[in-house]
């Protein structure tokens, strides 16, 4: 089984090289599923919204709720987040599991590490993180997050640069970098 953590700045391209990443391994007649560190909080983000009377995507983003529920989280249990991410990730079947949303340093970096996770950071021109972070209609944005400022601290495997608006051009990038990493494996 492959593991890869894709991580970086909201906006940066996470989605974005996660799919290609899909991409890439359903061409090799592989299955990629992305299992989510912070699925337990939209769970409860979508329990808000209900209560409130509004309706929302399951994965909408009220980016601002979603570090609150986390803090209050990890102020309970701080390891709650890494612990149902290890049941829900010894439930799944694929060759390939993704990783889009890990931020925190002290709990779950080193979770996933000692579970084998490869690391590739993704980063991108700030104005163009921005620009991208507030076209994409969150509920709420937050564009200078207090959890993701351990980042730097995470020990990249690769690095992945999304500042092109040119998706053939990251689609190389991000298969040669697949081929070196399926090669290792």
């Amino acid at each position: 089984m492959i593991k890869i953590a894709i991580y970086g700045l909201s906006g940066a391209g996470k989605s974005t090289t996660t799919k290609l990443i899909q991409d890439y391994f359903k061409e090799k007649g592989m299955n990629a599923a992305v299992v989510k560190l912070a699925y337990p909080l939209y769970e409860i983000q979508k329990k808000f919204y209900d209560t409130a009377g509004k309706a929302i995507d399951f994965y909408d983003q009220d980016q601002v709720l979603l570090e609150v529920i986390a803090t209050h989280l990890r102020r309970i249990s701080e390891t709650s987040l890494a612990d149902n991410f290890m049941r829900r990730l010894k439930e799944c079947t694929s060759e390939v599991i993704l990783n889009d949303d890990i931020r925190d340093y002290k709990i779950d970096y080193p979770a996933l590490k000692k579970e084998g996770f490869i690391f590739i950071r993704i980063t991108c021109n700030e104005e163009i993180r921005v620009k991208r972070l507030l076209s994409r209609n969150d509920l709420s944005v937050n564009l200078k997050s207090a959890t993701t400022n351990d980042l730097d601290k995470f020990e990249a495997d690769w690095f992945i640069d999304t500042s092109t608006s040119d998706i053939d051009i990251l689609r190389i990038r991000v298969y040669e970098i697949l081929e070196q990493i399926r090669i290792k494996e």
